[in-house]
């Protein structure tokens, strides 16, 4: 049963994330290699989705599998140092990337809502395992 859990876990928390964000780059990013599948199927089209959704989701979704993934790797060793490290690094670079893309520092364009993204995967990841931690 507890294999099982596992495979549920990383499939909805880890693999899922990844794919949906994925997914986004390929249909909604302007990849010109697909420009034709949109002219053929209108929904792929960027223009069918807010910006957010494009640029600031997949990088959400990608902290949330990247945390899921270190907290899965570190389940075992609950609130050990070098499990809060890994957390703590990726978070920390996370948002740093994005500052630095703010002062020019870091090829790339600032966006509050990246932002914003990170927040909202780092909380839900984290309050998501926290709580299965108290169950």
């Amino acid at each position: 049963m507890k294999v099982l859990s596992s495979q549920r876990y990383i499939l909805l928390h880890i693999i899922s994330p990844v794919i949906l964000g994925v997914i986004v780059y390929i249909f909604w990013r302007g990849i010109s290699s697909i420009d034709p599948l949109m002219k053929v199927f209108p929904l792929f089209s960027s223009k069918n989705l807010p910006a957010w959704l494009q640029y600031s989701l997949p990088d959400g979704l990608w902290l949330y599998a990247l945390l899921s993934s270190l907290l899965f790797i570190w389940k075992d060793n609950d609130g050990s140092q070098p499990a809060i490290i890994w957390i703590v690094l990726a978070i920390t670079l996370s948002f740093s990337m994005e500052i630095l893309q703010a002062f020019h520092w870091m090829p790339g364009t600032f966006d509050w809502k990246d932002l914003l993204s990170y927040s909202v995967a780092t909380f839900m990841c984290l309050s998501y395992n926290l709580t299965k931690i108290k169950h």
